[in-house]
């Protein structure tokens, strides 16, 4: 009987012993990882199919907690000036989330078959370049249109900035660094036109599908102290030569990008779905010191910024959605406030 009692005593030591020393979490089990892998696959299969409620739910789980954070003061002044609730930034997954990473995907996929269907010859800007051009008529959309790259490229209508930033979607998807241009005139500050700047490593490419006009291994920077280049570029359009001189930069990332939720699900993600991971949740700050360090000492005397527009635009949206909820639930419009609430997202 004794010697039962030391085995048995012995056999529990030895099962809990690796526990102690190594904890219960040290690393996670096969099942574990098997688990989340699948999530990973079942989100990107209801981003896919548009199933917004399981894709929420399912980037939930896959993320657990959110750890607390606080958000730059940069981010803070976008929502505040756009009139959003800066409590946006640290909300739960939403629709607005599911609404990015739809539209994300499907700008992943349409690159990708851009550059499939283009000539073996032909650089993937160029090509991608000419199918917005091709595409993106300049004629103003409908009135009220919410005008996300995703809804500009269906509707087949965009002036210049919606061309450049349908442009900026699809080379940032193929892992390209993306910037909106402002060229504003040098006594008003207003701008009369709007292009893009597209760098990987070396290479770099100034981009006005409006115009027609690619330059590849040209900056802005060389346009702008180049009078005959700037003349060249756009011969009958003086105030654009004049305007180039003064530009200011803008990051083309999405509202849903500076959230902490979205940078989390990202670097989750990414790892199991690899190349096929579009392209969303990346660090706004980072992914503007990335581009800047791409850039020679002459193009950062230029002003580089984050981009109110995406914001304005969340806002308008979130507006827009709200005031026809309240009309389905007979609300009296008295309620409906000028400054957002979380309970209206």
């Amino acid at each position: 009987m004794k010697q039962v009692c030391t085995q048995i005593t012995k056999f529990l030591l030895m099962s809990i012993l690796p526990i102690a020393l190594y904890g219960c979490d040290s690393k996670p089990s096969k099942p574990k990882q098997q688990n989340e892998k699948l999530m990973v696959t079942k989100w990107y299969k209801a981003v896919e199919i548009g199933d917004a409620n399981t894709a929420i739910k399912l980037a939930t789980k896959i993320c657990g907690k959110i750890p607390n954070y606080t958000s730059l003061p940069g981010y803070i002044n976008l929502c505040k000036d756009s009139k959003i609730n800066p409590k946006y930034l640290k909300l739960n997954f939403n629709i607005y989330d599911f609404q990015y990473w739809e539209h994300s995907l499907f700008f992943k996929n349409l690159s990708q078959r851009i550059i499939n269907k283009s000539k073996n010859n032909q650089h993937p800007i160029s090509a991608l370049f000419s199918a917005v051009h091709d595409r993106i008529k300049p004629i103003k959309p409908p009135k009220g249109t919410v005008l996300w790259p995703y809804t500009i490229w269906k509707l087949k209508k965009g002036v210049c900035d919606r061309q450049a930033w349908g442009l900026c979607e699809l080379a940032y998807q193929l892992g390209y660094e993306t910037q909106i241009v402002y060229l504003r005139n040098p006594k008003t500050l207003i701008s009369p036109h709007t292009i893009c700047e597209i760098r990987k490593e070396n290479e770099k490419w100034v981009a006005d599908p409006l115009s027609g006009k690619l330059l590849s291994n040209i900056s802005i920077v060389d346009i702008s102290t180049n009078p005959k280049l700037a003349t060249s570029t756009w011969p009958k359009r003086t105030g654009w030569q004049e305007a180039i001189k003064n530009p200011i930069y803008f990051l083309p990332a999405y509202p849903q990008d500076y959230c902490q939720r979205n940078q989390l699900l990202q670097h989750k993600i990414q790892t199991v779905l690899k190349e096929k991971c579009p392209r969303f949740g990346q660090s706004p700050i980072d992914r503007l010191h990335k581009y800047i360090s791409l850039t020679s000492e002459k193009d950062q005397a230029f002003n580089y910024q984050f981009w109110f527009y995406p914001f304005r635009l969340l806002y308008s949206q979130i507006r827009k959605l709200a005031q026809i909820k309240r009309v389905h639930t007979q609300k009296p419009k008295a309620i409906i406030e000028p400054t957002l609430r979380c309970n209206d997202l």
